[in-house]
């Protein structure tokens, strides 16, 4: 026997688990970038049931927002290529906002 559960934030950081018992088809939601090591060109991978606006904000490593973009899901997994020509060297922060979820990541860019 399976048991899985779900994790779910709240707006102030909270997380709570609830048991879902046996699930035969549970949808998951990923957001991820690759390659992930760039020279300022890589690619937003979004996979889920939902179609919708998908956010991406990228944060120096001090906090301040570089870039965010509006973007349009409309297929179960879709790849979006992201090109950053203006952003120097260096490590940031990513947030990828979609159905009602956030993800975050390091991003690297390099030459």
């Amino acid at each position: 026997k399976e048991v899985s559960f779900i994790i779910t934030q709240g707006p102030q950081g909270n997380r709570s688990f609830s048991s879902l018992g046996e699930v035969e088809d549970l949808i998951i939601n990923k957001a991820f970038l690759a390659p992930n090591r760039t020279s300022r060109e890589t690619h937003l991978h979004v996979e889920g049931e939902q179609n919708g606006p998908v956010v991406l904000t990228i944060f120096n490593t001090l906090g301040s927002k570089i870039v965010e973009l509006s973007l349009d899901k409309s297929s179960t997994k879709q790849i979006f290529p992201l090109v950053l020509p203006h952003m120097a060297e260096g490590m940031y922060w990513v947030r990828i906002s979609y159905a009602q979820q956030q993800f975050s990541a390091r991003l690297l860019i390099d030459n």
